[in-house]
């Protein structure tokens, strides 16, 4: 679901991003840009954590105990691929704006053929079911590096580093009243676990 953030906004931000570039200059373009960020960064980030603490409950609801607990540790590293994912689709889009769909294909050729060799190489070593969604985690980090490296540098902002800090300690808050409450004054019940924990996800995030 998280996903749908910056899936929906490569829709409209590419000519968003073109149209206020070419009306108001690189300034204005990069408030859009920075706004886009902020807000898919904040409801992303603290979210590793909710799912850090419910994936298990989650899933064996959905599914059962056994499946839960493979899943586990499968959710957490999705989780962080996804954040790091929904950010380079939103950094692409200004590649798309300065007209460097180039650089975007070669960006995906490596990564894709990083990814590929990662899971030959490590599967054939290491039997795990959590070995692909870890390779997955790398290649979208080495995504992450190259699309930083051939961006124009003009696009980017401090407030950004600032915005995902602040998310990134929002994030600790939740994890930290979440574990209290989990570990000192236990339910029992993983049903009212996971409304207590979802709640004051909600309450933290608004």
């Amino acid at each position: 679901l998280v996903m749908l953030i910056p899936k929906s906004l490569g829709i409209i931000l590419p000519q968003l991003l073109s149209r206020t570039f070419d009306k108001h200059g690189l300034n204005e373009a990069k408030v859009i840009l920075f706004q886009a960020m902020k807000f898919f960064s904040t409801v992303s980030i603290p979210l590793i954590v909710y799912i850090y603490f419910n994936s298990f409950t989650i899933l064996t609801i959905f599914a059962n105990k056994q499946i839960a607990n493979a899943g586990v540790i499968i959710s957490l590293i999705t989780s962080l691929s996804v954040v790091l994912l929904g950010m380079n689709l939103i950094m692409t889009n200004v590649l798309m704006v300065n007209l460097k769909t180039k650089n975007i294909f070669k960006i995906n050729l490596v990564v894709s053929f990083v990814n590929i060799a990662l899971n030959l190489i490590l599967l054939n070593y290491f039997k795990d079911i959590n070995i692909p969604a870890f390779t997955t985690l790398l290649a979208y980090f080495l995504s992450t590096i190259l699309i930083l490296r051939t961006i124009d540098k003009s696009w980017l902002q401090k407030e950004m580093i600032l915005v995902i800090f602040k998310n990134l300690l929002l994030a600790i808050i939740i994890f930290t009243i979440i574990y209290f409450i989990n570990n000192f004054i236990p339910t029992y019940n993983r049903i009212i676990d996971l409304t207590i924990n979802t709640s004051i996800y909600i309450i933290l995030f608004l």
